[in-house]
Order: C-alpha cells, then structure tokens, then sequence
C-alpha cells in the first residue's frame, strides 16, 4: 500500500476547522427548540423540510465531521478564498474523524512514518474479528458471514476496498467485548487508523 498524504503532529482545532467549514462551505448552524445544529448547505431546520438528523444536520461538530470523512465535501461556496495550505489542514481533520485518539477535540501527536507491513494490519484487524480468505480474495467486517454479506457494504473484493471502508467509516469494534484482551496495544490501534487514512485512496475534496 501507498502512502497518498502525510498528516501534521498536530491537528487544528475543530473550532478552527468550523469557521473555514462555515466560511467556505456554507456550513451553517441553525437552532431549533433551543438547541444548536451544524447544517449541510441548503438545509433549513423548519416545518414540512424532509432532512434527516444525522444525514442533513447535526447535534455536534464530531458528527458533522464524520459525515464529510465518509461522504466528503460539499462544493466550494462561491467567491470562498481557499488556499492549498488551508485546504490541507482541512482535509487531515476531517480523514482523522474516525481515528479513536484525535475524535473530538484532537489534541494527541499524530505518530509519524509508520510502517506497517500487511502481516501488522491483518494481525490488528483480526483482533477485531475483521475476516479474510486469500483463496477468494474476501475480506468480511466482523460479524459478517459470507452468505448473508453485501459487496461494498460489509464484504470486499480488495483490500484497498477495505482500507478506504475503515479509512470513511472507522474500524468496526462491536465484535470486541472487552479491550483489555485484544492482541495489540492502544498505540498500534492509533497507528493502524493513521496508516489506513493515510493510505486510503477516496477523496474527501
């Protein structure tokens, strides 16, 4: 696997992240019955409006963030001024939002130069209950059995189709009832996601 980016030590705040969201995006916020949300453009929060908490609108920045790692960026508002530099920083907070460390308010190091050889990522992922047959070039979310299994949803035919699944929509760790005996440690967990966001070949832009 490639490396297609290189992340920052640090990521900036999401505070920050909003206003350049709100400024060049037309992410806005509304409030409704006393409570604040973060509104894809276009969506208005009033009666008859068929939007969708959690699809349109939001009850957090974290949530919002989720949303555009998955589904991307809407288009550029007109007359926005946006730089590569801007844009950069941008795109990393958003690829982090699945990454367990740096949900959020990101404060930790992003580990640097990692190198993480197939067997390292397999070995993780099965710790997760995530499955693989080399023989069929299959590879199962936990919990999956093949028969009743959905390709591109929780079945996949390549592993880069797997990495840029966990990269959109963050590992799967529902089959995991109790972190304490998973065969790795916190920081392998952390370098895993960093990897994969930073190998994953989708685009959030």
């Amino acid at each position: 696997m490639t490396y297609q980016r290189k992340f920052p030590v640090r990521l900036l705040s999401s505070q920050t992240n909003l206003e350049t969201l709100v400024d060049c995006y037309n992410i806005h916020v509304q409030n409704r019955d006393g409570k604040e949300y973060y509104c894809l453009p276009n969506i208005r929060l009033t009666e008859g409006e068929d939007s969708m908490l959690g699809r349109d609108y939001f009850e957090n920045v974290q949530c919002l963030r989720e949303n555009l790692c998955a589904y991307g960026l809407p288009p550029v508002a007109k007359g926005a001024k946006m730089n590569a530099t801007k844009l950069r920083d941008l795109e990393s907070w958003i690829r982090c939002a699945n990454v367990s460390a740096l949900r959020d308010e990101p404060t930790a190091d992003i580990p640097q130069d990692i190198d993480m050889s197939p067997k390292d990522v397999r070995r993780i992922l099965k710790g997760f209950k995530y499955a693989f047959s080399d023989n069929t070039q299959t590879y199962l979310l936990p919990g999956t059995s093949f028969h009743k299994s959905r390709l591109g949803h929780d079945r996949f035919n390549s592993f880069i189709d797997l990495v840029n699944h966990v990269a959109r929509f963050g590992l799967d760790d529902s089959e995991v009832l109790d972190s304490q005996d998973l065969p790795f440690s916190e920081m392998e967990r952390l370098e895993l996601e960093i990897f994969m966001a930073s190998v994953a070949t989708f685009d959030v832009g």
